[in-house]
């Protein structure tokens, strides 16, 4: 009874889940290729590389479940603090994802990317890293501190009695 009149509502309601299978399906193929390549990298290089890159993959995919959480959060709340770690968390997996994909230093000892292009890498990589440090500071000290003052309150009345 409650039924779509509309073709339009009926095909929207439709788009919402396939969009979201199909950006999950690409994300696990990803991952589970950084994975093997991981396994591939412990078995063929040092123990330092395979432990980097572990570090890559890790950083990747907990910062990818945080924007799982926070932008849907944001969506219910609206509240900025969600937005601002929901960003952060998306610089930081990309971040990651290009530290992961992009091994730098074969491009620059073979000589595809010169002095400049390399400088210009890592100083985008950096700035992007300050920007959603920042961004992760600000929405967590955000949520905090509205969370402080009641606690507080609460704390200081039950001890005066």
């Amino acid at each position: 009874m409650n039924a779509p009149k509309d073709p339009e509502e009926k095909r929207e309601g439709w788009l919402e889940p396939t969009v979201f299978v199909t950006c999950a399906v690409i994300v696990g193929t990803l991952i589970l290729g950084l994975v093997f390549d991981a396994l591939y990298t412990m078995y063929h290089q040092s123990l330092v590389r395979a432990l980097n890159q572990a570090t890559g993959l890790v950083t990747f995919v907990a910062n990818v479940a945080v924007l799982f959480y926070a932008f849907p959060a944001f969506k219910r709340t609206k509240d900025r603090c969600f937005l601002c770690i929901a960003l952060a968390a998306l610089i930081f997996a990309y971040v990651s994802l290009f530290g992961l994909v992009i091994n730098l230093k074969s491009f620059t000892t073979a000589g595809h990317i010169d002095h400049l292009q390399t400088t210009w890498y890592y100083a985008t990589r950096y700035s992007t890293g300050i920007i959603g440090l920042l961004l992760y500071a600000y929405g967590v000290i955000k949520l905090i501190r509205r969370s402080s003052p009641s606690d507080e309150a609460e704390s200081t009345s039950g001890s005066r009695d």
